[in-house]
């Protein structure tokens, strides 16, 4: 079981990604919904970047100058989006902790591990969210390696956040419902095909 919610979570995990950038963006609650994500900011976190196969940080888009139809058509035809670079795009998700590796999962996860549940409607929306992006960032989920508070606060003063945490691209995990992992990264099996990233 978890002992922290998914917000004490993302916090320090921002702060850390994002050291170095102030350029930001959160959208609110009802927009979070049509774009799927919980921040967008300029990331200049090497690790993260070399995790995904770049040697640098992606130059990022202006959001301004996309035109979002399918979120804006009936919703907020006048809002103003950032008219400033952003190359991340975050999806933070509450990982579950076992101590029992289901049999699918044995040829690639034999001992402890984490998971954590994909939703439709947000998967969906982060589909969307990357086509109009056109690869200039990257749209991605995270999630934490440890579920014990304490190791929370521990991270937290360490800055070692991002790297205990899980980062799979969401367009890995097209067609599935849960990401297993046992190590930081974006090595992990999606199910409900038990496929090994």
């Amino acid at each position: 079981m978890n002992e922290f919610e998914e917000s004490e979570f993302r916090g320090p995990l921002f702060n850390q990604l994002e050291r170095g950038s102030n350029l930001l963006w959160e959208p609110g609650q009802v927009f979070e919904k049509k774009i799927g994500i919980d921040r967008a900011s300029f990331c200049l976190n090497e690790y993260l970047w070399k995790l995904h196969g770049h040697n640098s940080n992606l130059g990022g888009c202006n959001l301004r100058n996309r035109n979002f139809r399918y979120i804006f058509k009936r919703r907020k035809p006048n809002k103003i989006l950032p008219d400033f670079s952003l190359n991340l795009f975050i999806q933070a998700k509450r990982s579950n902790f076992s101590a029992r590796p289901l049999n699918k999962l044995r040829p690639y996860i034999n001992r402890n591990y984490w998971f954590f549940e994909i939703t439709v409607h947000q998967q969906r929306a982060l589909e969307q969210l990357e086509r109009e992006l056109h690869n200039e960032a990257l749209v991605i989920y995270a999630a934490p390696l440890f579920n014990n508070q304490q190791d929370l606060y521990n991270h937290t003063v360490n800055n070692s956040v991002v790297e205990h945490s899980t980062f799979p691209k969401f367009s890995k995990l097209s067609g599935h419902s849960k990401w297993y992992f046992d190590r930081p990264g974006s090595i992990g099996v999606a199910n409900p095909d038990f496929e090994f990233f």
